[in-house]
């Protein structure tokens, strides 16, 4: 459920503003103002950049939300922009309106909020100041994973585009590149979209995801599909790849 959470809102705070609103569709429920959530929960308010998305129900009847906000972003060492990403889950009482951190009955100890990294690599952005650039352009980084390894991660990947293309199975630091069907999506790489680079699986440490947006929400797709980049590191320092296809859940729903 969190990890849904964190998807949901990356989903609704950067490729679909306009895809945010089906989920609302189900519900004439006004959208909460996120600076008021963030004070009746005692916390800080006004962040650089700030969205909340309807998460469902809670057992008691109170009304669930996913509320992110992102701090000022600042250029690091390694000349990408960097901005810390939090998502709180808040649970509203709809007689009073008043918010609160919601803890999951399933997982009362799950942190809450979750942290992670808004991060933009764009070469071409350098000269202009972070908070300038447009949110948009920004890819959320979970917090297991320094923004500085995302970056590393995403060169060897763009160096795969290579050894694909040239149609060698072994190249450089991958050992193994596993397309299947998918050689030809891979190889525009360079022109998707990043999404977010994660560990979706909490108990294989040595897996990071990076997805890239294959077929973005519009009038002719009604759903995103996802590029998965499976990238496994090895004690050796090699690598392998799988690639594979996904659509997130808050779009199957």
């Amino acid at each position: 459920m969190r990890r849904f959470a964190y998807t949901a809102i990356f989903l609704a705070s950067t490729l679909m503003a306009a895809c945010a609103v089906p989920a609302s569709k189900k519900t004439d429920r006004a959208v909460p103002d996120a600076d008021k959530l963030l004070v009746d929960a005692g916390l800080a308010a006004h962040f650089w950049h700030e969205n909340v998305t309807q998460a469902g129900d809670a057992p008691d009847g109170k009304k669930v939300w996913f509320v992110s906000a992102a701090e000022k972003p600042q250029r690091a060492e390694d000349a990408e922009c960097v901005a810390r990403d939090y998502t709180w889950t808040m649970a509203v009482d709809p007689r009073d309106g008043r918010g609160a951190l919601y803890a999951y009955p399933d997982n009362p100890g799950a942190h809450n909020p979750e942290i992670g990294f808004d991060v933009n690599v764009d070469i071409s952005k350098h000269s202009v100041p972070c908070d300038q650039i447009d949110f948009k352009d920004y890819f959320l980084v979970a917090e297991d994973i320094r923004p500085h390894e995302a970056v590393d991660l995403l060169q060897e990947l763009y160096d795969a585009v290579g050894c694909v293309g040239r149609e060698e199975v072994r190249c450089g630091k991958w050992k193994k590149l596993n397309m299947e069907s998918y050689k030809d999506d891979f190889l525009r790489l360079p022109e998707l979209r990043i999404f977010m680079i994660e560990h979706e699986d909490d108990d294989a440490r040595n897996e990071v995801t990076v997805k890239y947006v294959l077929y973005p929400w519009g009038d002719k797709n009604h759903e995103f599909t996802f590029l998965d980049c499976i990238v496994r590191t090895f004690p050796d320092g090699s690598l392998e790849l799988d690639v594979g296809e996904a659509i997130p859940d808050i779009v199957k729903e």
